[in-house]
């Protein structure tokens, strides 16, 4: 249980660092793309709770079971693009994410936008 713990700790501290801004040449380094992989295998199963979330903030109860569905989709995609990252050895082509599904599962939204009285 121990070795567990070791092991979790540095791949959130690899998530952590890969998480940092790097500046626009090293945006796609192959070393950080493939951290962004052992990330996302690691988290994929916190889509879960997020899609449980944001749907339940939009439509109390049905939200928990709309969110459920979602977030299952969603951890599947994320584990695919994890495995996908560390099989390719981190190269990325930019296809896999963008602003609704971000590189990493703490990067999402978990809370849908306030609406202003405007929009209401």
């Amino acid at each position: 249980m121990k070795k567990f713990f070791i092991i979790f700790a540095c791949v959130l501290a690899l998530g952590m660092t890969a998480a940092e801004p790097v500046p626009a040449q090293e945006e796609n380094c192959n070393l950080r793309n493939m951290g962004r992989g052992v990330v996302n295998v690691v988290t994929c199963f916190l889509e879960i709770p997020r899609c449980m979330v944001y749907r339940n903030c939009e439509m109390p109860f049905w939200g928990l079971i709309a969110g459920a569905v979602d977030g299952s989709g969603c951890t599947v995609m994320r584990a695919v693009t994890g495995v996908t990252d560390i099989l390719f050895l981190g190269f990325d082509y930019g296809t896999a994410f963008n602003q609704s599904f971000r590189p990493y599962v703490w990067d999402s939204r978990w809370l849908p936008p306030v609406k202003t009285e405007v929009e209401k």
